[in-house]
């Protein structure tokens, strides 16, 4: 795993419940066009962005934004949440993201009423966008590295688990391609671990059509999760 993943997910209480990614550092004074459509469909249907943001002026920040589907409207949406260190922990109100007539529509749930409201799309909200459009930007169209926390069904993984313990993980490297045509398996061909199969845009003659996630394999077999290391493959292109 990278670094910035292996320090982040040291302050999830679940970090194997999700698939991680780390995009590296983010300037500051980036500004974004947002495609609300790219926003709203995630490769997995729960997943974890760490990143670094810095300028001339602060120190590092240190972000892990979560986002995961959420069938809660007409629309496709997705919650999404997250914290950054500065170095003090900071959390970010959760949020709802949907995409309609082509714009990011944004609500906040009230947690005594579940009356959802909606909220301007500043200050966290655009953080948090900010770093799912590079993610999903550079994941459909490079070549990435991945790193797969893998929980083994060991007898002290089952003993820490019955105290109520997170269980030890273990990561191997993989490499994604931008579209799935071969998705690691961590098995044979004909009974590959369980995994989630990540969910991608297929192009068919007149329009593009969403595939959503999937899980697939046998859990009988040991059960595989993802995270991702997913370069800026244009800083390499400049150098």
């Amino acid at each position: 795993m990278t670094p910035l993943i292996n320090e982040m997910s040291k302050l999830v209480p679940k970090p194997e419940e999700s698939t991680w990614f780390d995009i590296g550092d983010l300037a500051n004074e980036q500004t974004y066009k947002f495609d609300s459509d790219l926003i709203t469909h995630l490769p997995f249907n729960d997943i974890c962005v760490v990143c670094t943001s810095h300028d001339q002026n602060e120190p590092v920040q240190k972000f892990a934004i979560y986002a995961r589907d959420v069938d809660y409207t007409n629309m496709k949406t997705i919650a999404a949440t997250g914290f950054v260190l500065m170095p003090e922990f900071v959390g970010f109100k959760a949020f709802f993201i949907g995409s309609q007539d082509d714009h990011l529509f944004v609500t906040t749930k009230d947690p005594k009423t579940g009356t959802l409201t909606n909220a301007p799309l500043e200050g966290d909200v655009v953080r948090i966008c900010i770093v799912l459009q590079t993610l999903l930007t550079r994941l459909a169209n490079n070549k990435v590295t991945a790193y797969e926390p893998t929980v083994q069904p060991t007898f002290i993984n089952k003993r820490r688990l019955a105290k109520k313990k997170p269980p030890l993980i273990t990561w191997r490297t993989v490499v994604v391609e931008p579209k799935p045509k071969s998705e690691p398996l961590g098995g044979t061909h004909a009974s590959p671990r369980a995994h989630e199969r990540r969910g991608h845009w297929r192009q068919l003659k007149t329009k593009k059509v969403w595939v959503k996630s999937c899980k697939v394999g046998k859990p009988s077999n040991g059960i595989v999760f993802h995270d991702y290391k997913v370069p800026d493959l244009s800083e390499s292109k400049t150098s």
